[in-house]
């Protein structure tokens, strides 16, 4: 949503100043400029972290960032964009990592073919005098050291034929989630949050290292479907007495897990919001809050899910003689939304890769502000709304 809503706004920005001559990247700085002084912080981390797929948002978010430390003093939104960045990067580090490996291995099969392939391959690209042999690159272990000493300097990202040396997008891998770590912790510093450095420094040596952290031991060994699934949600709920209790327990819960089933709950929660990715559901949350921007929404969808199946289901149905009694507290968790990546952090000691589940087109009858007594009149009435 934001992503569209920023184009919208630098396509309106032309139309309203046609006679003036502006670049996309002028345009574009106007409107994230726009939105930091209307503080919609959320809106702008959203639309950069959709549209940098590559990690690559420097010149672009550097403004914003600057703008959370120094003005904002915002130190969870700051984390927030920040480790969206840099899971991007470290997800591209250890998949170059894989790669590398792989190749490294791969004179171990019997596939001769593809093995003369890669010994062409490899004989055929310069190595600026780092390695001594067609031997030393095959070697069962991927050293740092020798990583370290590839120039990257002038490593352009957007270019295809730097991806033919899969040692040299390695180097420059790890030197981009570098950059991004220790421009983390600068931050972190300038905002005084301590417990955070200390994560931040292990990265920032096991990425030097090439060191990929291995996960903690799991003491839950069971596979989270969609019965497990809710049955965590609904015991962290009653075994606690506010939803910020409930998702520190939640939280804890998760840890327990191995990490690729902290990754199932996050798909899980993401599948189950997107079934009340209705206007049905947007007026309901609408009306019993007073308002319901494009955010507050998925917050809303988000919180709607941490009351557990009872009363998802309720709320998905929109049960009008069993809903108010559901609407107990705020209908906003935007922290739920982050749960399992924080669990998966604490795990692993790493950020968890992507959560891709597509968002569906939003069904239902449209509808405006002033609409919503005359197609809503039921539930304007359980929740007093004038």
């Amino acid at each position: 949503m934001s992503y569209s809503k920023f184009l919208d706004e630098v396509n309106a920005f032309y139309e309203n100043n046609e006679s003036r001559h502006f670049s996309s990247e002028e345009a574009h700085r106007i409107v994230r400029d726009k939105w930091i002084d209307a503080g919609r912080y959320d809106e702008l981390t959203a639309y950069i972290l959709e549209n940098w797929d590559s990690g690559n948002c420097d010149e672009f978010a550097g403004p914003f960032l600057q703008h959370l430390i120094n003005k904002a003093k915002d130190a969870s939104r700051y984390k927030r964009l920040m480790k969206g960045i840099i899971r991007i990067r470290m997800n591209k580090l250890w998949e170059a990592v894989k790669c590398l490996a792989n190749q490294y291995h791969l004179n171990k099969t019997k596939d001769i073919p593809r093995y003369k392939r890669l010994i062409k391959g490899i004989t055929n690209i310069k190595t600026n005098g780092v390695f001594e042999s067609v031997k030393d690159l095959l070697k069962p272990s991927i050293n740092w050291q020798i990583i370290d000493k590839i120039d990257v300097s002038t490593f352009k990202m957007h270019s295809n034929s730097e991806y033919s040396d899969i040692r040299r997008v390695v180097a420059f891998q790890r030197s981009f989630a570098l950059d991004a770590l220790r421009q983390f912790r600068d931050g972190l510093s300038q905002l005084g949050d301590e417990k955070e450095i200390y994560k931040i420094d292990k990265m920032i040596q096991d990425v030097s290292t090439l060191n990929k952290p291995k996960p903690q031991k799991s003491s839950d060994t069971r596979k989270i479907d969609d019965t497990l699934f809710w049955e965590i949600i609904e015991k962290a709920r009653q075994e606690t007495e506010d939803k910020y209790e409930f998702l520190d327990k939640l939280k804890s819960n998760l840890e327990s897990f191995k990490p690729s089933e902290i990754r199932k709950f996050a798909k899980l929660l993401l599948s189950y919001g997107n079934k009340l990715h209705t206007w049905e559901h947007w007026a309901l949350a609408y009306i019993a809050r007073r308002g319901c921007g494009d955010d507050e929404f998925d917050y809303f969808k988000a919180w709607a899910v941490s009351k557990g199946k009872a009363a998802y289901n309720t709320i998905l149905e929109i049960r009008e003689n069993e809903i108010r009694d559901v609407f107990d507290e705020d209908p906003q968790f935007e922290q739920m939304l982050y749960i399992a990546e924080e669990a998966y952090e604490n795990k692993t000691g790493g950020i968890m890769p992507v959560v891709k589940v597509k968002m569906p087109k939003i069904s239902g009858r449209n509808w405006e502000e002033q609409e919503l007594k005359e197609l809503f009149p039921s539930i304007c009435k359980i929740f007093d709304y004038q």
